[in-house]
């Protein structure tokens, strides 16, 4: 079975994994039928574990380690890898430049916030050494305190819905997914980076889009959650 290295916030009762990059890779092996075996790294563990699973070529998530012995690292690569080793299933890789473009501006318009917004659930539940590290990071990636970078909220929400509005006015009425008539690698990307918020704090995207009325989002979003036997859907988020 395939080894699927991931970060995680603890490994108690309440281990949640939120990474938009795992949950896409995660998405990648359900697209190809491909079971796999969840190795939990809380954030002080990555570094140092993946850099010798590698031998130094990689110290981040996700990490695949497969049967054959291959380790390949990387979304994007671990998509690549798949497509080409394991073909009898439709293509993850589509080459869509409007859709790269598409998943860009999104992050420009969100990333800031998502992280934000969803910092201090996450942070609760981190033990002293990880919340340490988490802080640090989050101070170095936006230049002020942690405290201060989590009194943004209005602006924070008001700048996801603007990537919200963003994606539904790409939409038309009878888009399925963004890939086309089955989902593909934008579709996993961006489902991804929503599943990480919603991991964390469930239930607030999906009430924002109903209450603003994103509705070809939110349709999107629920077909993406009832893939693979409703795998979105039923995968561990905090407090559930």
């Amino acid at each position: 079975m395939i080894q699927f290295y991931q970060v995680v916030n603890n490994k108690g009762e309440d281990m949640i994994s939120s990474s938009p990059w795992v949950i896409a890779t995660e998405l990648f092996l359900k697209h190809k039928n491909l079971e796999f075996e969840a190795i939990p790294l809380t954030y002080t563990e990555v570094n140092s574990t993946i850099d010798k699973v590698t031998n130094g070529k990689w110290n981040k998530v996700p990490t695949l380690i497969f049967p054959s012995t291959d380790i390949v690292f990387d979304s994007r690569k671990i998509a690549e890898y798949l497509d080409e080793h394991y073909p009898s299933t439709t293509r993850i890789i589509i080459w869509d430049p409007d859709l790269d473009k598409l998943i860009e501006e999104f992050d420009k318009l969100t990333s800031t916030a998502l992280i934000q917004l969803a910092s201090i659930p996450l942070h609760n539940t981190l033990d002293a050494e990880n919340q340490a590290w988490f802080k640090g990071g989050l101070e170095a990636m936006f230049g002020i305190s942690f405290e201060k970078a989590n009194t943004n909220n209005l602006v924070n929400i008001q700048n996801l819905l603007k990537g919200f509005r963003y994606i539904d006015e790409y939409m038309t009425p009878t888009t399925e997914f963004l890939n086309g008539k089955v989902p593909g690698i934008h579709d996993y990307y961006l489902m991804g980076r929503i599943q990480s918020f919603r991991t964390i704090c469930p239930g607030f995207i999906d009430e924002l889009l109903i209450d603003h009325k994103h509705m070809k989002v939110a349709k999107w979003m629920d077909m993406m959650c009832e893939l693979y036997d409703n795998y979105l859907y039923n995968r561990k988020a905090l407090n559930q």
